[in-house]
């Protein structure tokens, strides 16, 4: 059993940021290098449609489950964006088949009861933005170099501080286990 905290949001806005941050990026189809290798981030995946363009990122938190954000799946409190729900792990770009490439349908969805989609409106980012995913199919990690299930950050002990980059305190947690 694992336990995910209510960090994980943190987390995957330092990994996006870490990764666009200038450092490495595809622009218009082209690779804009400045010394990063291709399959730097195997943990990352693509969120897509039917027609596999990308619709959010997420995390491989597990062989079975992406951490991604509650806006990328919630058309509002209640509805679900009505798309097909497949995941693009162990590529590079998208659009060129690697023999590393697995594509996934999505089995569930599970978003925190407190996520609130309408303060976007108000142009505040709600609190508990995070969906994680249960995949229909396990991703074979143990045999795909360019998968990985991404390190967590630890909690201090005898703190409420995690390990992490950034040095965050977690105000609030959320728990959600699966196996």
């Amino acid at each position: 059993m694992r336990s995910i905290s209510g960090i994980l949001l943190l987390l995957i806005s330092w990994t996006t940021l870490l990764s666009c941050n200038g450092v490495s990026a595809i622009i218009n189809g082209k690779n804009i290098s400045t010394g990063q290798e291709p399959h730097q981030f195997p943990y990352l995946v693509s969120f897509v449609n039917s027609t596999i363009d990308h619709w959010c990122g997420g995390l491989i938190v597990s062989d079975q489950y992406v951490l991604t954000a509650a806006h990328c799946v919630m058309k509002d409190n209640k509805t679900f964006y009505d798309i097909p729900r497949l995941i693009v792990s162990g590529v590079h770009q998208l659009n060129i088949n690697e023999n590393s490439k697995v594509v996934v349908e999505v089995e569930e969805i599970f978003v925190d009861e407190r996520y609130d989609h309408f303060m976007w409106a108000y142009g505040v980012v709600p609190e508990y933005d995070w969906a994680l995913l249960k995949l229909k199919a396990k991703l074979d990690i143990k045999n795909n170099p360019n998968l990985s299930i991404i390190e967590l950050p630890k909690k201090i002990p005898g703190t409420d501080h995690y390990d992490t980059y950034l040095n965050v305190t977690a105000s609030s947690q959320v728990s959600v286990t699966f196996d």
